[in-house]
């Protein structure tokens, strides 16, 4: 069955009726949203240059970290999606990432991800000849412990080609009720 279409050119030119048939447009697109955020993150394995293992990969081994020491399941599904931004971009995977957890995640869980390139810099930056104390701005921020946890946590040590991780399947019931509860249903 097509869907019906609007047709006006310009947005101030839409009608009250033209807003109601695009959101009902929506439904079956918001009904997906879950799927298409998967998809996405299947799409980290492609994502590994000279790094130990894939993102996919780093991102189950964070989440699994994360869920073996009982965190919450809207934290679990940050960690999941937490590198999510790097199938689009290197340069600001991060503020790509937080954009769209921004959507389904407290306003703590969406700063920890905005900042964590940051506070990751403390593991590895020394090696490269840079600075490795950006979080240091950040000191005495409320999130500043959270992210730096973490970073030290989960983010950092999941680049373990020998680590047992959860498959995606595992964490599916997870994303759907966030996705299903969250901010934006």
């Amino acid at each position: 069955m097509e869907q019906p279409k609007t047709h006006f050119k310009n947005l101030v030119d839409s009608t009250t009726a033209d807003w109601k048939v695009i959101d009902k447009s929506y439904e079956p697109i918001r009904s997906t949203q879950g799927k298409r955020l998967l998809d996405t993150l299947r799409g980290l394995k492609f994502i590994q240059g000279a790094l130990p293992i894939d993102r996919f990969e780093h991102s189950l081994q964070a989440a699994t970290r994360a869920h073996s020491d009982g965190r919450s399941d809207e934290y679990v599904f940050t960690v999941l999606l937490h590198d999510i931004g790097a199938y689009l971009t290197m340069h600001n995977h991060a503020e790509v990432s937080a954009s769209i957890l921004k959507a389904y995640v407290s306003p703590e869980l969406y700063w920890m991800i905005l900042h964590h390139d940051d506070f990751e810099a403390f593991h590895y930056f020394d090696k490269i000849g840079l600075s490795p104390n950006l979080r240091d701005q950040y000191e005495g921020h409320p999130n500043y412990a959270m992210t730096e946890e973490f970073c030290r946590l989960y983010d950092s040590p999941s680049w373990d080609s020998a680590f047992q991780s959860k498959p995606l399947e595992f964490f599916l019931p997870i994303v759907e009720r966030i996705i299903l509860t969250g901010k934006l249903k």
